[in-house]
């Protein structure tokens, strides 16, 4: 495998959702190790307005300049890495010179939602992507042969990339909730989450400490705003609300197993 930079390519049909996303949040988390682009084979005149504005409210990116390309575009560019999110880019995307990996990361097309849930659906993509993109910037380049690397990325995008359970405290887990130490059931919670098989990505955030988490994530910050902040601790996973107001007890803890 060559040396950083490595060329990195995201392709859907539009070029106006996923892979905008893709493109900046991966080119805000390569620390310089990766050139990164994104084009589509039918491009829609400019990105959605949600994915900008995800991007820009959410993780703080700027978006100035961004604009829907058609992989024409890049006919005849040596990519190391060719990834592409949706159906119909994968069955027509073209041979690229240089031998390039080829991996498909399949994800829901947030654009097709309506409503008040389209900008949560956004973001949930986002979240998504962007832990894909996290698992492909931490595999060992200079340990894997050609075969083994594109096994690995193409690894990441054959099954859902990880458990992710966020917990969201009020400002004082130390006060019991519901006559509970919230400290004592996070740890029995926590303790669970370590037997389960595969990775689990479990963070937990405290709003006297950490407000920001609590004001980017759009389902807690609806929650809050509806409910007060009475409604913590609220645990999403995988992008959903999975319990408010508690921990989750002993049979929500198994349920999670089936998820």
């Amino acid at each position: 495998m060559k040396t950083p930079p490595f060329k990195l390519l995201f392709l859907c049909t539009g070029n106006s959702a996923r892979s905008i996303l893709a493109e900046y949040l991966a080119r805000s988390l390569g620390e310089g190790r990766f050139e990164v682009f994104s084009a589509g084979s039918r491009p829609k005149p400019a990105p959605h307005p949600l994915a900008l504005k995800v991007l820009q409210e959410h993780f703080q990116l700027k978006t100035d300049g961004a604009k829907s390309k058609s992989w024409e575009d890049f006919e005849g560019v040596k990519f190391d890495f060719v990834i592409t999110l949706c159906d119909s880019a994968k069955e027509i995307c073209p041979v690229w010179p240089g031998q390039p990996v080829i991996a498909h990361w399949g994800s829901p097309d947030p654009a097709e939602a309506g409503g008040e849930d389209a900008e949560k659906l956004f973001w949930k993509v986002a979240q998504q992507i962007k832990r894909r993109i996290e698992l492909l910037y931490s595999l060992p380049f200079e340990k894997l042969d050609a075969l083994r690397l594109e096994h690995a990325v193409r690894d990441i995008g054959n099954r859902e990339v990880m458990q992710a359970i966020a917990v969201y405290d009020p400002p004082c887990s130390s006060t019991s909730i519901h006559g509970a130490d919230p400290d004592k059931e996070f740890a029995t919670f926590a303790r669970f989450m370590e037997k389960i098989p595969g990775r689990v990505d479990m963070r937990r955030f405290n709003l006297g400490k950490e407000p920001r988490p609590f004001m980017e994530n759009p389902l807690v910050k609806d929650l809050l705003d509806k409910e007060g902040i009475e409604v913590l601790p609220v645990v999403i996973v995988n992008g959903r609300i999975f319990c408010k107001g508690r921990y989750p007890d002993a049979a929500e803890r198994a349920a999670l197993l089936s998820e």
